[in-house]
């Protein structure tokens, strides 16, 4: 009953049960548990992967990624949200790096970054790449996209940006992990751009003072 796919428990041996309406990363901790029979461990898990990643020899200056590109054109933030969230950082000292992945995302980033001093757009970056930077950086600004959960892995302090998903099934798993929720309700009749323009500059901005130090 658990099982996305129904008719492939006909072909299964061994059957183990699990809600559905967990967390994906507590799905998958309880199915192992259940299905090796071992104690499910108690408190949220670790993902043990910054202390056997080698971070850069020099820490940045107070800095922050933005991670502003996603897959779905209904997951992305308003170009002026990022620019106004950058201004607000700006008087805290913070510096904003871009990333990008394609032609798309870069001209984007040019555009956020033309409207901020304190933002810059980065050279493309591969996965490693990204990784490494995360754990030079203080913390994370996320749509709902992969980078999210890899900051999470991380332990790197992050504030996502959810709209049309659900952030108590697929949220990004880890400590100091801020979720922030559209206002707009999720239903069939929800508008997925509506949403995402619900959650303004100054909230993430505020959930941000709250996981950073004020930068020198």
């Amino acid at each position: 009953e658990s099982l996305r796919e129904s008719l492939a428990r006909f072909f299964y041996h061994q059957k183990v049960n699990v809600p559905r309406d967990l967390h994906a990363v507590e799905r998958i901790r309880m199915l192992f548990a259940r299905a090796l029979k071992y104690p499910m461990p108690t408190g949220k898990g670790d993902y043990g992967v910054r202390t056997n990643l080698k971070a850069g020899t020099d820490k940045l200056p107070a800095s922050l990624l933005f991670f502003h590109a996603t897959a779905r054109a209904e997951k992305l933030w308003p170009e002026e949200y990022w620019i106004e969230l950058a201004k607000l950082l700006a008087e805290r000292n913070y510096r904003v790096w871009l990333p990008w992945g394609s032609q798309v995302e870069k001209e984007r980033a040019k555009r956020i970054a033309s409207e901020a001093s304190n933002a810059e757009v980065l050279p493309r970056l591969d996965l490693l790449g990204l990784a490494s930077m995360l754990m030079e950086v203080d913390g994370a600004v996320s749509v709902d996209t992969g980078l999210a959960h890899l900051s999470a892995a991380l332990d790197v302090p992050t504030v996502s940006l959810y709209g049309p998903t659900r952030t108590e099934l697929i949220g990004a798993y880890g400590q100091n992990q801020v979720h922030i929720q559209s206002s707009v309700g999720i239903d069939d009749t929800a508008d997925p751009l509506a949403m995402m323009r619900s959650i303004s500059p100054q909230t993430v901005a505020s959930e941000l003072q709250q996981l950073l130090p004020e930068a020198s």
